[in-house]
């Protein structure tokens, strides 16, 4: 078990992706979230999105979709893994939009494996305002949907004010402002090695673990059982006891 983002490094057709999908499907998730990483990418804004002051919402990513879902997934189902992998990684500077990100996941205590995207008091802000307007219940949940018959004899004014609490309430919803990791979620992320990519930093390297890929020759059919998948278990269940005898082969 390791907490540090899993690199696969290695020239192009070498099976990286291919690697994660696989791996995925042992363990009896149907899929691995494949996000491709951008050549323009400068910041965590385009990995994890960013707040639009003006139009007082969240701009999320497909990274952040696929990762909410997957950390409430995770938190439901502790025994399973939940893999996300950025896709040739090494096309834009990993430091630039991945630093903050590689901080989190070096914590060894769960609970503090958290991830902010916005503002707490932003967020006060907007459950005062949702709340004063009944667009939100007691237990949080939006009590009022879009209806076009609802705006009719309104003034434009109050057409926009209420569309924009009916953008605040949906992000109220969707998107805390602050995700919690649970250790069952993954992060892979390929490297191909050649002209088009980047090297990474050592700051990157010292908060990675790096597998290397060579070209293998194709398999043939196996005679192994594959319709069990494999099981999950983290590392703190296995305690050594000063009388466990302890054998290590090199």
């Amino acid at each position: 078990e390791t907490r540090q983002l899993l690199l696969l490094v290695g020239r192009p057709g070498t099976g990286k992706t291919s690697l994660v999908r696989y791996l995925a499907e042992a363990f009896g998730f149907a899929d691995a979230a494949i996000i491709p990483v951008q050549s323009n990418w400068s910041d965590k804004g385009d990995l994890i999105g960013y707040y639009n002051p003006l139009e007082k919402t969240y701009t999320a990513t497909p990274f952040l979709d696929k990762l909410i879902e997957f950390c409430r997934a995770a938190r439901q189902h502790p025994e399973k893994l939940y893999f996300i992998c950025l896709d040739e990684m090494n096309l834009a500077h990993v430091e630039h939009y991945f630093a903050e990100f590689l901080s989190v996941l070096q914590e060894r205590n769960p609970k503090k494996r958290i991830l902010r995207l916005y503002s707490s008091s932003l967020r006060m802000d907007m459950d005062r305002e949702l709340r004063l307007n009944s667009f939100l219940d007691d237990d949080g949940h939006p009590t009022v949907t879009y209806d076009k018959d609802s705006l009719s004899g309104i003034s434009a004014g109050d057409r926009k004010y209420f569309l924009e609490l009916c953008r605040q309430a949906c992000m109220f919803v969707r998107y805390p402002d602050t995700l919690e990791i649970p250790n069952n979620v993954k992060f892979f992320g390929t490297l191909n090695q050649d002209e088009t990519t980047l090297d990474l930093s050592p700051k990157v390297l010292d908060r990675s673990y790096i597998v290397r890929l060579e070209r293998q020759p194709q398999l043939g059919n196996s005679d192994v059982d594959t319709r069990l998948p494999l099981q999950y278990k983290s590392l703190t269940e296995y305690e050594i006891t000063a009388g466990d005898d302890c054998i290590i082969s090199s």
